[in-house]
């Protein structure tokens, strides 16, 4: 990977399907932070007009006009079509948004000093902090972004506005290690919470990959670091079972495309299930045939016994598929099952 998402995955390089999971995963990320966004302006313009109007000030709601009503919900709908599900990655897209979501924020604080929005009794070095914990909390918002990278940047924004408004506002300039010591922190838990949960979904989208094809205990060692799964391979002594449809290609040849699907999908549902249980491994469907291996990626004593064992189950649980069948007015279905036990040199043969 060339852009941040690589940066934002710690000591785990992606393949092409897990990269485009995770940009996948980014834009929907943006699309929910603006669905927020938009609310947070309908909100605050309409708390900031009724203000203004209960305090009868002209001065206030023209000054406040530009950007509830103008600036900000074109903003929300530009942010909002380029973010939909389905749009491509545009790792940029979350960098452009924090700054101008703090530039909004900056340009509204401004602009609430300039025009007396809060009661007289209310100090601005009691403002600027009240401020400052809001921005804070924005900040924090980022950890949804599974980006270190924005939220560092996101951090650096924010105390650099907090600053601002207290050198610019406050009467009290030891306050300026406020921001410091509130927004840092802050950012520093928003990264650290971001990178688990990235961890998390690498995780469970490899996991969710593995488990199409191995049993859940197996995958349990491999996530654990017990197996490892690299390029290559080496003999071992297992047992393979290749199981079939008996006389599918015959069946298939007067019935609809869609009722095959079906027919398949019924039939690889019910027997990867029982191939799974009894601690197999599905190597690959073949048409009708199913080709599973029992012996890797771990052997172990009885891979031979399960193996048979796998095969007068898959053989029982045509029964009730059967019955089902029946009940719609379609054929039986009949299944043979070939097992050999020998030596190979199991791996995984590709690219990484």
């Amino acid at each position: 990977m060339t852009d941040s998402a690589a940066r934002d995955i710690p000591n785990a390089p992606l393949d092409r399907e897990l990269t485009e999971a995770v940009q996948r995963r980014q834009v929907q990320v943006e699309h929910r932070i603006n669905l927020i966004r938009g609310g947070l302006i309908l909100f605050f313009a309409a708390t900031d007009f009724t203000l203004a109007a209960i305090w009868g000030n002209t001065e206030l709601m023209l000054a406040l006009y530009i950007i509830p009503v103008i600036v900000a919900p074109t903003y929300w709908f530009i942010i909002h079509r380029l973010s939909r599900p389905g749009q491509p990655y545009r790792p940029a897209l979350k960098f452009i948004t924090i700054t101008i979501d703090f530039a909004m924020i900056l340009a509204v604080c401004v602009e609430m000093f300039g025009v007396d929005f809060f009661p007289a009794e209310m100090t601005n070095d009691v403002l600027v902090l009240i401020f400052i914990c809001f921005i804070s909390l924005i900040n924090a918002a980022n950890f949804m972004r599974l980006s270190t990278a924005a939220i560092v940047y996101s951090t650096a924004l924010a105390v650099g506005i907090g600053s601002y408004l207290v050198l610019g506002y406050a009467s009290t300039p030891t306050l300026l290690f406020v921001p410091l010591v509130t927004i840092s922190p802050v950012g520093f838990i928003a990264s650290d919470l971001s990178r688990s949960l990235l961890k998390i979904f690498i995780r469970l989208a490899r996991r969710e990959r593995l488990t199409r094809f191995l049993s859940r205990e197996v995958v349990e060692e491999i996530d654990s670091g017990r197996i490892r799964l690299e390029l290559g391979g080496e003999e071992a002594v297992v047992t393979v079972m290749l199981s079939d449809i008996r006389d599918f290609t015959r069946m298939a040849e007067d019935k609809p495309p869609r009722e095959i699907i079906a027919t398949l999908n019924e039939f690889y549902t019910v027997m990867t299930r029982i191939i799974f249980e009894n601690g197999g491994m599905v190597d690959k469907f073949i048409g009708d045939a199913i080709l599973a291996v029992f012996g890797v990626p771990e052997a172990k004593p009885d891979d031979a016994v399960r193996a048979v064992r796998c095969a007068f189950e898959m053989q029982q649980a045509l029964g009730p598929i059967n019955e089902a069948r029946k009940a719609r007015g379609q054929a039986p279905l009949r299944m043979g099952a070939a097992l050999h036990t020998g030596v190979v040199v199991a791996g995984i043969v590709g690219s990484p």
